[in-house]
């Protein structure tokens, strides 16, 4: 156990990268999930001016270092219990993942815990591998994230494997336009089931500290489908004033998000639309079971955590 950690066990988080729409977004939910147990996580973090992102006054041990660095991983795994992945939008993702696993394995941590993606499951390995075939040729881009996922559910680790949908934070990268009366997501009219990434925070802090079993968890909200318009509408209602959905162009959604993505990020999310708008992404009641298992109660509902983010913004 490091120096300087609460009693219990102690945990390692990648909070530095992953997916989402800024940097160490999963990963900041989970440092202050973990805080909130009365635990000093260790961050591993890729420069030490990035430790201003993690949450104001959390009490953690910061190590720099790069999934790309293995005396890094080694630095920042050593003593502890337990260690928290979310892979980067990187185009070395799966290279980057599985030398994190490795780096696991080598400091024989008792636990791993993986935050990836939703998608059809399977106990059964050979049924899993096909569905991660099927998925990865309908979206190439998550392709590495299933080659993750399917090496982390085969290593002779304790693992826990987080399966969130699309964030609700997602929305606060256009403060501007929503407060302006426009919301950018193209999301599409079949929408998607969205989550609170505080859920996945929550989630992966009980994994990591022994509250959940080993296995995989799909983590989903509670509305099926948040379509374009809906999520619009939603907007709406809380801050009192009319929101409009600003359509499913993903040439406009590209030029209006710019520099604020980095490009490979850029990339994902666009093609993630794409399917999205095609197909839409629901999830069913034993996906919902599932949620609330991992969190012990039931997930955040997205209007919920609407009215908390004007309130936030009006304070």
């Amino acid at each position: 156990m490091p120096a300087g950690t609460m009693p219990g066990p102690s945990a390692a988080i990648n909070a530095d990268g992953g997916s989402g729409t800024a940097t160490g977004l999963v990963g900041r939910e989970v440092v202050t999930a973990v805080c909130a147990r009365g635990h000093r996580p260790r961050a591993l973090l890729r420069s030490p001016d990035r430790a201003s992102a993690l949450p104001l006054g959390a009490d953690v041990e910061v190590v720099v270092g790069d999934l790309d660095d293995r005396s890094s991983l080694a630095a920042a795994l050593e003593g502890v219990d337990a260690a928290f992945l979310t892979t980067p939008h990187d185009e070395r993702e799966d290279e980057l993942g599985l030398a994190f696993l490795a780096a696991c394995e080598h400091a024989e941590v008792s636990r791993l815990v993986l935050s990836t993606a939703i998608h059809p499951d399977s106990s059964n390995r050979r049924v899993r591998d096909a569905i991660f075939w099927v998925m990865g040729r309908i979206g190439p881009h998550y392709a590495a994230k299933y080659r993750v996922e399917a090496a982390v559910r085969d290593s002779h680790l304790d693992t826990v494997v987080l399966q969130p949908t699309n964030f609700y934070q997602n929305d606060l990268l256009w403060r501007t336009e929503l407060l302006a009366g426009s919301y950018p997501q193209p999301l599409g009219a079949k929408g998607a089931n969205r989550v609170d990434c505080r859920d996945i925070g929550e989630a992966a802090a009980r994994g990591l500290l022994g509250e959940l079993e080993g296995g995989a968890y799909p983590l989903v909200g509670p509305a099926t489908q948040l379509s374009g318009p809906r999520s619009a509408a939603v907007w709406s209602t809380v801050l009192g004033r009319q929101v409009t959905y600003a359509g499913d162009d993903l040439d406009v959604w590209e030029q209006a998000v710019g520099e604020r993505m980095a490009p490979r990020a850029r990339a994902d999310f666009r093609a993630t639309y794409g399917l999205i708008q095609r197909f839409g992404l629901s999830a069913n009641a034993r996906q919902l079971d599932a949620t609330r298992t991992a969190l012990g109660r039931e997930p955040r509902d997205y209007e919920a955590f609407v009215r908390e983010t004007v309130e936030g913004w009006s304070s």
